[in-house]
């Protein structure tokens, strides 16, 4: 399978530590506030249920992974997994913010190289980080069925 992205991971890590403490405003600049509107749009389709399992790759600063937590309810579980100890550091705090230490598990990972994922997944959700993978179509294909 063809690489697409050929910046070095250490680069990529990087520069995702250093952008981490202004991420969310910068989203909110470029997408002009759209992508909550399409969060929304696509958590309807996933349907999630209270109970379902999730795994949110490239999950930055954790708001999917908090959107799919209420999804799932304290019955469920979801994982984000993020490359940038930064980005992650943002996302434990909005994480202890609503009081979802229960339901939500972060965890420092390579998307192309999931540390583990013993339990069967109801829904997938990767963030734009996947653009950043080396082999996109590959992580894409591999996590999202």
């Amino acid at each position: 399978m063809p690489i697409t992205n050929n910046t070095p991971e250490e680069n990529v890590q990087g520069l995702f530590n250093r952008i981490a403490g202004n991420y969310d405003d910068m989203n909110n600049l470029i997408t002009l506030h759209t992508h909550r509107h399409w969060r929304n749009v696509t958590m309807k389709k996933m349907a999630l249920k209270p109970g379902d399992f999730a795994i949110d790759l490239c999950c930055g600063t954790g708001d999917w992974t908090i959107a799919l937590a209420k999804a799932v309810g304290p019955a469920g579980h979801v994982v984000g997994l993020d490359f940038s100890e930064e980005m992650l550091a943002i996302a434990k705090k909005k994480v202890e913010a609503v009081h979802f230490e229960d339901r939500i598990t972060l965890v420092q990972g390579d998307a192309m190289h999931l540390p583990y994922l013993t339990t069967p997944l109801t829904q997938r959700q990767l963030g734009l980080g996947c653009a950043m993978c080396p082999m996109p179509v590959k992580c894409s294909a591999k996590w999202l069925g």
